[in-house]
């Protein structure tokens, strides 16, 4: 693959960013166009210049974290990946993506549960609060979760083909 600077609009703002050259061969199904889409964007480190990769770059470790392990794999993700001081506009920023890409109860999730879980796990990890404390919560967002997860899933596989024709530049 090969790698040119574009600028698009996003969102209604105008950025300037990498565009991938990918061949044909390579983005005939929805599937290959949602791998590259998601492979791209999870490769990156936790992107704070470019919105899309951002907004991007958040929802999809959410979906994967999530995915495979719950809101606890969730968090002990973010907490090696997001800056502690930075937690605050990284939520608000995942539920307005959330928002964004119609998945309005995953956002009024995260509204509930998202910083709670954050401040919950930590306090458990420095031993200020019982473990049923914490895991009653991740109960509950778990299976608020797994309730809406099939949506979720074709919620990612749309926004993945929204984002590769901005990602990604198809030649023979």
């Amino acid at each position: 693959m090969f790698y040119k600077l574009k600028e698009k609009s996003y969102m209604n703002r105008k950025e300037t960013y990498i565009m991938i050259i990918i061949s044909k061969k390579d983005a005939l199904t929805s599937a290959d166009r949602y791998n590259a889409v998601c492979d791209f964007i999870v490769s990156h480190t936790y992107p704070s210049q470019n919105t899309m990769l951002g907004d991007s770059w958040r929802i999809f470790n959410y979906y994967n974290e999530l995915g495979s392990g719950g809101h606890e794999g969730y968090l002990t993700w973010t907490t090696g990946a997001i800056p502690e001081t930075d937690i605050q506009s990284f939520y608000d920023a995942l539920i307005h993506t959330l928002q964004e890409i119609g998945a309005i109860r995953l956002a009024e999730l995260e509204k509930t549960y998202g910083l709670l879980l954050w401040q919950k796990y930590h306090a458990l990890e420095k031993g200020e609060i019982e473990e049923d404390e914490f895991y009653n919560i991740v109960r509950l967002a778990d299976k608020a979760y797994l309730d809406y997860e099939d949506t979720f899933i074709k919620q990612m596989w749309a926004y993945a083909e929204e984002l590769f024709p901005k990602l990604f530049t198809v030649i023979d």
